[in-house]
């Protein structure tokens, strides 16, 4: 048999740093088993999950952009939080799907003295802006003080009406109100390239 691998999924993931970050710590520990990166578009995900689902040797993956909402329909089951935000960023053998991304948000703004009053804004649409929103919610804003920004006013509002309750809580990406903002939070691919 193989030695135990897991992974992480998306597109692009060749930047990614997973790897070199899970095979440092399975090294340094004595794990035996491997941690890769799979470039991996929605569409081929039936077809993954199933191929990797009946291998022994898998032990799940991380989910980057743009699998994060994508892959929800494929999975046996949700922990709470990949419910509550519609999205799953890691995977487990079992086909779970999990969403740790809203625990690093809350867990960053409890652990600092972050002012959650005022405007907070997210700059995005995808599963990293729903972990991002429910963080903030969890850590202690109100909810009328989110406010969701994205290319398209339909995905903004879409993810706002889902989060917060309310559609005009999603807008495009106006700079000008972005300089007033008590807390910025970035959870677009901006930045990945270049």
């Amino acid at each position: 048999m193989s030695p135990p691998y897991a992974e992480v999924i998306g597109d692009p993931v060749a930047h990614s740093k997973s790897p070199a970050i899970h095979r440092f710590w399975l090294d340094r520990l004595g794990i035996a088993g491997n941690y890769r990166a799979t470039s991996l578009r929605p569409a081929a995900l039936p077809a993954y999950l199933a191929e990797r689902r009946a291998d022994p040797a898998w032990r799940g993956c991380n989910v980057t952009m743009p699998l994060k909402e994508a892959v929800l329909p494929f999975l046996s089951g949700l922990d709470a939080e990949a419910e509550a935000t519609g999205a799953a960023n890691m995977v487990g053998a079992d086909l779970k799907g999990f969403n740790t991304d809203v625990a690093g948000v809350r867990d960053c703004l409890e652990d600092r003295v972050v002012r959650l009053s005022g405007i907070i804004r997210i700059v995005g649409t995808g599963g990293a802006a729903r972990a991002a929103v429910r963080g903030v919610l969890l850590a202690g804003a109100d909810r009328n003080d989110v406010v969701v920004h994205g290319r398209s006013v339909e995905k903004a509002g879409a993810l706002a009406r889902a989060l917060l309750g309310e559609p005009k809580q999603g807008r495009t990406l106006d700079p000008g109100e972005l300089s007033g903002a008590t807390l910025l939070i970035n959870a677009s691919p901006l930045g990945m390239k270049g």
